[in-house]
């Protein structure tokens, strides 16, 4: 059977079996907080690659090294729910905008950062807020670039969050 074929019956497969997929992928609060927890072992081997100088470089420098790293990491948005492990990201060099952030706030959290939370917006867009150097920052997976301090409420007027979390709290902003 040639690609084309094959690529054509694995469409059909995850087409009909994709409620049966997004009902085993489904993760509870605590299974989604505790995918942002800082020194998981993939997590530190990519953190060693991607800033082997750290902790001798400055935060910037090495959060910017870390968004170079996710720009090689293409952005895509899936039919389905799909969580994706850190190895699998780099491996594939594919995510969607909720596995991006995830790494991302786990990658901080790793390095030290404690005011870390992802963000899930009513739009279904994904961000990961932290702040450095008092001063807030928003980074968007959706085209991996940073936006901070007056930029960050504009957008929230914009598109309000559901909830945010990180491994060390959950929010809710739902009624």
């Amino acid at each position: 059977m040639d690609d084309k074929k094959k690529a054509a019956v694995y469409l059909l497969m995850l087409n009909r079996y994709r409620d049966l997929i997004n009902e085993r992928e489904t993760k509870t609060i605590t299974e989604i907080r505790s995918m942002v927890k800082p020194r998981q072992p993939y997590v530190e081997i990519l953190l060693k690659r991607i800033i082997p100088e750290w902790p001798q470089i400055g935060a910037m420098e090495a959060i910017e090294r870390l968004v170079g790293y996710l720009r090689s990491v293409e952005t895509c948005e899936f039919a389905l729910t799909f969580w994706m492990k850190p190895e699998e990201m780099d491996e594939l060099r594919v995510a969607d905008q909720a596995n991006k952030s995830i790494l991302f706030a786990a990658f901080l959290r790793s390095l030290g950062f404690e005011k870390v939370k992802v963000f899930v917006m009513k739009s279904g867009s994904y961000y990961v807020w932290f702040f450095l150097n008092n001063e807030e920052y928003l980074f968007l997976p959706k085209n991996n670039t940073l936006i901070k301090g007056e930029e960050i409420p504009k957008l929230f007027a914009e598109d309000s969050p559901r909830y945010a979390f990180s491994d060390l709290s959950y929010e809710s902003f739902e009624e």
